[in-house]
């Protein structure tokens, strides 16, 4: 079986899943089913993404760094950057609702931005892969 590498886009993937989690219990209420939703529960999820890139750098602290890690990032956050312009071509921004939707396109768009910044320079090597998060000795062994 195929051993699986621990990717950025899978840490800031199941940060955002564990604040998830956290926060549906803000947005449904069990009790009182025509209560309305508590925001923060929302929010938990876009705070979710960031941690989960805050995990991945903490855990590729013994990687190598990578010289190309930068230049993709930026790139990746020139995509998230178009989402509300996207957003604003597909709904309009003519009504209410359509300024509604492109504001929260651009909150999941800084959000995202933010995990993407987050995740640093640091990757793991093809012989390195196995061992992203493990400790390692001065001469460079895994512990």
């Amino acid at each position: 079986m195929p051993e699986i590498t621990p990717s950025p886009i899978m840490h800031i993937a199941i940060g955002g899943l564990v604040g998830g989690l956290l926060g549906a219990p803000l947005i449904t209420n069990p009790f009182d089913t025509l209560a309305p939703p508590n925001p923060i529960g929302y929010l938990l999820v876009l705070v979710g993404l960031p941690l989960g890139g805050l995990v991945y750098r903490i855990r590729s602290l013994g990687c190598q760094v990578d010289s190309e890690s930068r230049r993709l990032s930026y790139v990746g956050v020139g995509f998230t950057a178009m989402i509300p312009l996207v957003m604003a071509m597909i709904v309009g921004t003519s009504s209410d609702k359509g300024l509604g939707l492109v504001g929260i396109a651009l909150i999941v768009a800084v959000s995202l931005s933010c995990s993407i910044l987050t995740l640093g320079v640091r990757r793991p090597s093809k012989g390195q892969s196995d061992s992203i998060g493990a400790e390692r000795r001065s001469d460079g062994i895994d512990v």
